[in-house]
């Protein structure tokens, strides 16, 4: 009953129930709320005026934005990324509230640009249907998007310019990048992306060059602005290598299980989707198995540089998703072959 309901001619109420869905999955955790037994599983370590560090800093930049007040309280690397707080500080609400809220806005365009990215990559609509299934009903959708950090607002907004550089709208490309840049600085994970699908697409030598030293240009002139206009000119970590970070990371159980548990079943298909695909397929979507490798790494540096856990890791969802439906959509091909054979 269920299969036959999943076509295409029914995608608004599909889409619809997808959409509450994902606010369904968010709400236990709506506001570090940690409604019911969740609570028994949420770590307390590291807490400030109750909350982690960089939450703290995010509702703080929240209230400078709305009253101009606190600058000393904001401390890099969390006043460069503007974006959220700024826009969070137009809502009515609470700041934790604004912020979250900002977050499954974010979230929910992800989901739309999602099922665009699937449909431009050639899945079906079941397949697509199957994708965002993989997005909403996830460890990190659960756990991190709506819980005060801004993780969630940057995965909805790397989806958005993915699905950009794939449909080549090279404006909507540079003005999401500038606005991702003020998000957060792993908007440049990106970036490898980028090119790996110009060279696949074997877009033109300038062209490419272009694309890649706008989305350079863009990314260290917001950079160096940020710095120069942050409110607070105290130092922070901003993710430099330091053996501190390292040991801290290195002996924390949370650091893998995190890793393992964020990966979950699109990181893994998508790693056996390399090894199933021929060698042709593997060629065909190399850029996202870039992009995939891109966060791996990404998270490989946090271990360095910073905290390292499944919010990092969260990045490769975007890259991973349509890697692991494209592996199912096939699987369910040569077995439709071995069936008819037979």
């Amino acid at each position: 009953m269920m299969l036959k309901f999943i076509k295409e001619e029914n995608k608004n109420i599909i889409f619809l129930i997808l959409f509450i869905s994902l606010i369904l999955v968010c709400l236990p955790r709506f506001d570090r709320a940690d409604r019911g037994p969740v609570k028994q599983f949420v770590g307390n370590d590291e807490l400030y005026e109750g909350l982690p560090i960089d939450i703290l800093i995010y509702t703080k930049y929240i209230t400078y934005f709305r009253t101009g007040n606190g600058a000393d309280q904001i401390n890099p690397p969390y006043s460069y990324r503007v974006l959220v707080p700024f826009l969070a500080s137009q809502l009515p609400y609470s700041p934790m509230t604004s912020l979250n809220l900002i977050n499954l806005i974010f979230l929910l365009i992800g989901l739309i640009f999602l099922y665009k990215i699937l449909k431009i990559t050639g899945v079906r609509f079941d397949f697509r249907i199957v994708g965002c299934l993989l997005y909403i009903f996830s460890f990190p959708m659960f756990y991190y998007a709506t819980s005060g950090y801004i993780d969630g607002s940057f995965v909805g907004l790397e989806i958005t310019v993915i699905y950009f550089i794939l449909s080549r709208n090279i404006i909507a490309v540079f003005i999401l990048i500038f606005l991702g840049c003020l998000l957060s600085e792993k908007i440049v994970i990106l970036l490898p992306f980028m090119i790996a699908f110009l060279y696949r697409e074997k877009i033109s030598l300038n062209s490419s060059l272009l694309l890649t030293i706008g989305f350079l240009l863009i990314y260290f002139a917001v950079a160096i602005a940020v710095r120069k206009l942050a409110p607070s000119q105290t130092q922070g970590y901003v993710w430099l290598p330091g053996e501190l970070f390292l040991m801290q990371n290195i002996f924390r159980p949370k650091a893998y299980l995190s890793f393992i548990i964020t990966l979950g079943i699109p990181g893994i298909l998508a790693i056996i989707s390399y090894f199933k695909f021929s060698a042709e397929k593997v060629k065909t979507y190399s850029y996202f198995y870039i992009g995939f490798m891109t966060s791996i790494a990404l998270y490989i540096y946090s271990f360095f540089s910073a905290w390292a856990d499944g919010r990092t890791i969260w990045t490769i969802y975007p890259f991973a998703i349509p890697l692991t439906v494209l592996y199912l959509q096939n699987r369910k091909k040569l077995n439709d072959k071995i069936f008819l054979i037979n």
